[in-house]
């Protein structure tokens, strides 16, 4: 029998999709064409109850010719779980695993359906116009399975710009070259932007060997840990009419990367390398109605990985294909009330010299969420999220939230919200030869988390804005990868019940005057995620591998006239590296620092910029016998036309 989910969520939808091709109703034989309703403006925010941080211009702008494993460590509150410049870097948000964390490109999941994650190290910040943030339960209006949260990506277009051609050249230390170029054309009712990334590197940069020797490290050079990266955007975009808009995108990339073993393997002994390439496209159509709003998405992704390791005779080819077609429709019901409902599939095959044949998942997902405003100073949200995976129904996901304005004449914000979620095994998971259980079950986790917010205008030159956050994830059937004491090999298994609470505080100031313009901003988190089972009496309680504590950054912007400056820093505390937390990797900081001119003459404007990182030259591991690079440098010139 269906659960109770499941008609609760018909319900919701069947008035939505009852009114989706247009703005009537039929009573009989006769169509009555529906009233436009009045939606009064509030400062309560849409995702009422949800924490979103969005990533600022300033800082897509700075790390434009970087990877997004370099922006996200620097300007968001995710731990990166990095083995090296260019070498994999996952993330950890609110203590969760990499798998945790859905990643999002126009509405569209693009983490690997293998392995449930995202290497943010191949993904440019250049192929992004738009970045954000959403935390524990808010990503489940994006979808399932993010129980530490998700990160969207998205490009957007400026119709009211004709021409624009943009080059950037990157010079860096370690024989690191980037280029990017784009160039944009149109009109009001037609836009064309092409957008191209290349990116090698020997990265052959210098290190202290404390494998070698702790008290006394050698200096050493980093050997086998080369990359490069060619990435090919193109994006359309027409208007057949006032709201009504028609975008394709198509992305390809190729990437490739040598692989260097930890300290205490010789390099010059091993050949290890991945090649990457995948092509994602997507056709978007959404149309503005009456009172409503209409949106149809399709969208085919293809990856390749392929894996070599000659000493362990390992030649690997993965394939994984998806297509997913959704239907969205926005309606407000009342001037109170406004209904959200969605509908998706995605069919997934993969392919893989580790699998025993091909392999599928088919998962239609129903989405509804309401949102009502109780008065000017309080809105509820309320979302469902319901699955079918292979025929077979899913526990719905409920959650509620809610944005209270404590002070009518002051925007003070309190927010709360309770969510479920769960996640599926990956492919990996479940089909892995050797080492694969098809008889994993889903992870599920209850989240609440409970913030207050407040920005103040001091002057019309002055603004200041703080956020506190706390949250609790209990997440329980937790999938463990181990080794098996009988075969020899890794497989994983539903093995802990992992809690994972902590505190999220940021303030902002941004000041201007004049030709003058100061932002700066300061965010610190405290995480504690703990395995609480009773699997391992002396792993209980104690800190997940790899999710430190502590963590602090900040970030300040100078700009004078044609000048500006900015500088980075970052604090890092000490991760265990065992479950019994009987060995740690140490605490570390990073400071980065910058300088950059603006010039401009007529049509051509462009800009010119230095920067150090690891200013103090900081020696560093993120990851345990892995070394990072010391202090190193990077020079870029960037020339934009526009407007001819």
């Amino acid at each position: 029998m269906m659960n109770r989910g499941f008609y609760i969520m018909v319900l919701l939808m069947f008035p939505a999709f009852s009114l989706i091709a247009q703005d009537t109703i039929r009573v009989g034989d006769e169509v009555t064409s529906l009233e436009g309703i009045t939606v009064k403006a509030t400062k309560i925010r849409k995702m009422s109850g949800y924490k979103k941080t969005r990533i600022d211009s300033t800082a897509l702008e700075q790390y434009s010719t970087s990877s997004f494993s370099e922006l996200l460590s620097r300007h968001s509150p995710m731990f990166i779980k990095s083995y090296g410049q260019g070498a994999l870097a996952t993330a950890s948000f609110r203590g969760t695993s990499a798998s945790h964390t859905k990643v999002l490109w126009n509405g569209v999941e693009i983490s690997s359906p293998m392995l449930g994650q995202t290497d943010f190290s191949m993904i440019p910040v250049f192929a992004a116009d738009k970045v954000s943030l959403r935390h524990g339960g808010g990503s489940i209006s994006k979808g399932s399975g993010g129980l530490g949260g998700s990160i969207s990506i998205k490009n957007e277009i400026d119709w009211s710009e004709n021409f624009r051609m943009k080059l950037e050249q990157r010079f860096g230390s370690f024989d690191t070259y980037k280029t990017n170029a784009s160039l944009k054309i149109g009109n009001s009712e037609f836009q064309s932007r092409t957008r191209l990334h290349y990116a090698t590197s020997d990265n052959d940069f210098s290190f202290k060997n404390n494998f070698k020797n702790r008290n006394d490290p050698p200096v050493e050079v980093r050997e086998n840990a080369g990359y490069s990266q060619t990435s090919l955007l193109q994006e359309m975009y027409w208007k057949l009419g006032p709201d009504d808009v028609v975008t394709l995108h198509v992305w390809g990339q190729n990437h490739h990367r040598n692989i260097a073993p930890p300290l205490g393997v010789n390099a010059s002994s091993r050949d290890e390398e991945q090649e990457n390439s995948f092509l994602r496209s997507i056709v978007h159509w959404k149309k503005q109605l009456k009172s409503s709003t209409l949106s149809v998405r399709t969208a085919y992704l293809y990856d390749y990985l392929n894996y070599k390791n000659d000493i362990a005779r390992i030649d690997s080819d993965n394939y994984s294909y998806r297509m997913v077609s959704a239907v969205k429709y926005q309606k407000p019901l009342t001037p109170k009330l406004t209904l959200e409902t969605s509908m998706k599939h995605q069919r997934t095959r993969v392919r893989s010299n580790n699998y025993e044949g091909q392999k599928q998942r088919n998962r239609i997902t129903a989405f509804a969420g309401l949102e009502y405003t109780f008065s000017k100073r309080l809105v509820s949200r309320l979302m469902l999220r319901q699955q079918w995976i292979d025929g077979s129904l899913i526990p719905v996901i409920p959650s509620v939230g809610m944005d209270y304005k404590v002070l009518a004449n002051r925007d003070l914000f309190v927010k709360a919200n309770l969510s479920r979620n769960y996640r599926l095994p990956t492919m990996n998971d479940l089909y892995w030869s050797p080492g694969g259980n098809s008889a994993l079950e889903p992870e599920r986790g209850i989240s609440w988390e409970l913030g207050a917010e407040y920005s103040q205008k001091i002057t019309n030159d002055f603004k200041i804005e703080t956020e506190v956050t706390g949250f609790r994830s209990a997440i329980d059937d937790w999938i463990s990868w181990s080794p098996d004491s009988v075969m020899s090999y890794w497989t994983p298994r539903n093995l802990k019940s992992v809690v994972s609470k902590g505190v999220e505080n940021s303030i902002s100031v941004t000041w201007q005057q004049g030709t003058t313009e100061l932002m700066t901003r300061a965010s610190y988190n405290f995480t504690r995620t703990y395995n609480k089972s009773k699997a391992k009496e002396n792993e209980t309680n104690n800190q997940l591998i790899y999710v430190p504590q502590h963590t602090f950054s900040s970030y300040t912007f100078l700009k004078y006239k044609k000048w500006y400056a900015d500088i980075t820093y970052c604090y890092t505390g000490k991760r265990y590296t065992t479950p019994e937390n009987d060995a740690f990797m140490p605490a570390f900081s990073i400071t980065d620092a910058g300088l950059g001119y603006h010039f401009q003459q007529d049509d051509f404007k462009g800009e010119l910029s230095f920067k150090v990182n690891n200013l103090f030259d900081t020696d560093y591991q993120v990851m345990a016998w892995h070394p990072m690079p010391g202090r190193n440098y990077h020079f870029s010139l960037k020339i934009n036309l526009f407007d001819l």
